[in-house]
């Protein structure tokens, strides 16, 4: 029992007298019997804990009593908190025994007033924020008895990520990294010679409901409140980081793309082509189709279709909610087969000729999709990746309700299923024409983007078609505010919905017009 105890349970914060109340209360035993067990196993626990630390508290009490650092009224309640500071610091160990001198002197540290700490030191710590050229938000004490710094993101810290933070108007300049920013930076502080001195920095998320049960705020500033966020991190930015190389990696692509555009590369005349086009697929990728399939065909007998993952940007459509990340995706034999050179098509044949399902997707031009996922892929080939990295089509990418084209005929009009209907009847009805309607309908690439960046004309010509709509759906029996609520739904102005931060690729959006251009490089085409 006292093995389990000890591992398991830390209740650093409660009182045992506090429990040994609510045990002996009439006034509290209306609950479930259950709850009575469960103040039994905390008392336990509560007292096994302090028959361990009762060396260790005496010791404490004496030295802070002698030290005259505090008072008789003030020194048990600042034991309780140092110790239980210093176990959250330490992944919950058990206090540490008199004899273990590192620790005890960290706990008799962290028994220091904080008030007469934070006054001491808080020049010190606008003085260090000063010297790094940053905002400082909150100074604290660590359970080991050193200093964190907190600062906001200096230019030189939101580097790696891009260097324009948030939606920025398209001529800001520079590189937005698709996420709004939230976070901070904590630097771990020590002093040395009466000086503070910064030795480690790290970006960190905050949250308001979830303070570091490790640290003690001896100082904290205003402006620290923007940054204290109510939702978790949307994504890591370690990944953002590894997105952002991606997608500037992936420019490489652009010569070779709009070149085998039209026809594939191979059948088209060398000399014709930009120099950065003949060498055809970049070398590096095309290994990696190569020694993936094989290995693919060395653990199957059939042929189970690949794809290439091309990074095109990060978008965070609404302040706080997740971050995607946006890939254009096609069948890696279809992508051999347009845009490789003829020694890359040979080596690739060669590894698939075993295969009728995959020489008939080397014979066919690629359809290229946007797709999107919470997590960067691991590997730009593959399956379609699971997990926190599996694909998913956004709804901006694709007509969720449509029709096929042209009508239906004469014979499906008069069917049963398609509503059976005679031509008077149509005719009637304004005589449009009757189609057969078809679900998630992909867009193409200039379409798509368009749409995410509040571009494209049809929300717009939809809102303005159904302004009567929805005025006549406004009404009351007795309601006297009805006329004016009507008057200003019909003057009520289209807003289009744009991303709250997002990161694009030259490859398929042009800034300086603003407009989406991935149709040149991307063509997505009627058949997959």
């Amino acid at each position: 029992m006292t093995g389990h105890i000890r591992r398991n349970t830390h209740l650093d914060t409660v009182q045992l007298e506090d429990v040994s109340h609510y045990l002996h209360s009439r006034a509290n035993r209306s609950a479930d019997i259950s709850w009575l067990r469960t103040l039994r196993y905390v008392q336990t626990v509560l007292q096994h804990e302090r028959d361990e630390q009762a060396s260790l508290r005496a010791y404490l009490r004496e030295a802070a009593l002698q030290a005259q650092v505090l008072s008789v009224a003030t020194v048990d309640q600042a034991i309780d908190t140092a110790i239980a500071t210093w176990r959250a610091d330490n992944g919950g160990a058990d206090a540490p025994q008199v004899g273990e001198t590192p620790a005890v002197n960290a706990i008799l540290t962290l028994m220091y007033p904080s008030q007469r700490l934070g006054e001491e030191l808080l020049e010190k710590a606008r003085a260090l924020s000063n010297e790094l050229g940053a905002q400082p938000l909150r100074f604290s004490r660590t359970g080991k008895a050193r200093f964190a710094l907190y600062t906001a993101a200096r230019e030189e810290d939101r580097a790696p990520y891009g260097s324009r933070i948030g939606s920025d108007s398209p001529d800001a300049g520079g590189t937005a990294i698709g996420a709004c920013w939230g976070w901070v930076m904590r630097h771990a502080v020590s002093e040395t010679r009466g000086k503070l001195k910064v030795t480690s920095s790290v970006p960190v998320w905050l949250l308001r409901a979830n303070p570091i049960a490790a640290e003690e705020t001896l100082a904290e500033w205003p402006e620290m409140q923007p940054f204290l966020n109510d939702a978790a991190e949307p994504t890591r930015l370690v990944d953002l980081r590894r997105m952002h190389e991606a997608v500037q990696e992936s420019l490489a692509w652009e010569p070779v793309l709009s070149a085998g555009r039209a026809a594939p590369l191979r059948q088209q005349d060398a000399s014709t082509l930009p120099p950065e086009a003949r060498a055809g697929i970049p070398a590096a990728f095309m290994q990696e189709i190569q020694s993936y399939t094989a290995k693919l065909y060395a653990e199957r007998t059939y042929f189970q279709d690949t794809r290439v993952f091309i990074p095109i940007g990060v978008v965070q459509r609404s302040a706080g909610g997740p971050v995607r990340y946006l890939y254009a995706c096609a069948s890696a034999p279809r992508v051999v087969h347009q845009y490789a050179t003829t020694e890359q098509y040979d080596a690739f044949t060669r590894v698939v000729r075993r295969s009728p399902a995959a020489r008939e997707a080397l014979s066919t031009s690629p359809n290229w999709r946007v797709m999107t996922t919470s997590r960067p892929v691991s590997t730009l080939i593959g399956q379609w990746p699971t997990g926190d990295s599996k694909m998913e089509t956004a709804n901006w990418a694709e007509i969720r309700d449509t029709h096929a084209p042209g009508g239906l005929s004469r014979r499906e009009r008069s069917s049963a299923f398609h509503g059976r209907s005679t031509r008077a009847q149509r005719r009637a009805n304004g005589g449009d024409p009757v189609h057969q309607r078809r679900q998630h309908v992909q867009l193409c690439f200039n379409r798509a983007f368009d749409n995410l960046m509040g571009k494209s004309p049809e929300p717009r010509r939809t809102f303005y078609r159904s302004v009567e709509s929805r005025v006549r759906s406004i009404f009351g029996v007795s309601d006297d505010s009805v006329p004016e609520r009507r008057r200003l739904e019909r003057e009520k102005r289209f807003e289009p919905l744009i991303p709250a931060a997002v990161s694009l690729s030259p490859l398929v959006w042009n800034t300086r017009r603003a407009r989406g251009m991935g149709n040149r490089l991307f063509p997505a085409r009627k058949s997959e």
